[in-house]
């Protein structure tokens, strides 16, 4: 690790979230649920093809709050290194695929020429 690069456990937001912590670790989904009909709706994101469902966790506008920016840019840089290679794998064999069949069209159409 750079030693200029702070460990996760030293940003504003990790602390954020250990004390926020304390207020929420009692409290129950089902609850969040029944206070809050819009949650299941509210509480997702989707990003770089990774949808991501926080409804049914122990989460609240104050946790997301805790979080900001710092925990959007991690959520986005987690899910690109998760998705991108894999991603790419995907394109290459679409791509191999399309050239393949390209060929097998061209040959077609020389045999019946």
């Amino acid at each position: 690790m750079d030693p200029t690069t702070k460990a996760v456990t030293e940003r504003r937001a990790w602390k954020a979230l250990v004390a926020h912590y304390q207020n929420v670790r009692d409290l129950h989904v089902r609850k969040l649920f029944a206070d809050d009909p819009t949650r299941g709706k509210r509480m997702t994101t989707e990003a770089v093809g990774l949808y991501l469902d926080y409804s049914k966790n122990r989460v609240t506008d104050e946790t997301l709050n805790a979080v900001g920016l710092a925990g959007a840019y991690a959520f986005y840089a987690i899910a690109s290194a998760i998705l991108l290679p894999s991603a790419w794998a995907a394109v290459r064999e679409t791509k191999a695929k399309t050239l393949e069949q390209m060929k097998l069209r061209a040959r077609s159409r020389l045999v019946s020429l």
